[in-house]
């Protein structure tokens, strides 16, 4: 069920870095030796796979902006006035 990615350190394989609470998973694409290079996968809670070219930064933006594709994630998320808060753990 994961549409033909692997784990890493496997070549190609995906870090996860995030998820949502709605059951989202968010991953890099380890595609090279910069991190810089890495896109972002998406893991949905409705199983949809897909791959944003950009980074994790790019990616969260434009989920904020609402600049790019939702596929299968909520949207109602992050809502109409989305804040950043500092974790203090």
């Amino acid at each position: 069920m994961s549409e033909g990615y692997v784990a890493y350190p496997d070549s190609g394989g995906l870090i996860p870095w995030s998820e949502s609470l709605s059951g989202d998973v968010f991953y890099w694409h380890v595609t090279s030796e910069n991190p810089d290079d890495w896109s972002v996968v998406v893991n949905s809670r409705n199983l949809e796979w897909w791959e944003f070219s950009g980074g994790a930064l790019a990616f969260l933006v434009g989920l904020i902006d609402g600049s790019i594709e939702r596929r299968g994630l909520p949207a109602d998320v992050p809502g109409s006035d989305p804040k950043v808060r500092v974790y203090a753990g």
